[in-house]
Order: C-alpha cells, then sequence, then structure tokens
C-alpha cells in the first residue's frame, strides 16, 4: 500500500472516537480475511455440492414457497417448541 493511502487511513481513524476500536479492528479482520480467502466454492464438500443443486433444481421446477407461507411455518414451529 502506498504511503499516501496509509496516511489518508492514519487521518480518518485519528478522528473516529475510542469507542469504535473493535469495531474498526472487526472490519479489517473482514477485509484482510476476504483479501486471503480462496474461493469457498472450490471447496464445497460433495453433499453440499448436491444439496445445491437440489435447491436450484426446486427453483426451477417452481418448488418454492412465498415468505409469507415460509414465515407461518417456521412460527408453528417455534410454537410447538415451547
Amino acid at each position: 500500500m502506498k504511503a499516501s493511502a496509509l496516511n489518508q487511513i492514519n487521518n480518518k481513524l485519528k478522528s473516529i472516537p475510542d469507542n469504535f476500536v473493535n469495531d474498526i479492528m472487526e472490519f479489517l479482520e473482514f477485509l484482510s480475511f476476504r483479501a486471503n480467502a480462496k474461493d469457498w466454492a472450490a471447496h464445497l464438500t460433495p453433499k453440499d455440492s448436491q444439496l445445491i443443486k437440489r435447491g436450484a433444481d426446486d427453483l426451477k421446477n417452481g418448488r418454492t414457497h412465498s415468505h409469507e407461507s415460509a414465515m407461518k411455518k417456521i412460527n408453528a414451529h417455534v410454537r410447538k417448541m415451547k
């Protein structure tokens, strides 16, 4: 990274209140992870790949639920669990 970019970042950081330090650190960790992460799709298990293909097939063939329908089913299930 160029020194001018680092200076800009440093100047911005100086203007941010201390109570945001944890948020900044978490975001920097996230950016570091993204920059170094390999393509997750290349590391799927055969079962994961099969489930994704099944989901795509469900979409293609209209086997879906509306948000409203899904929420009703989820709420009914949660009520049973209580």
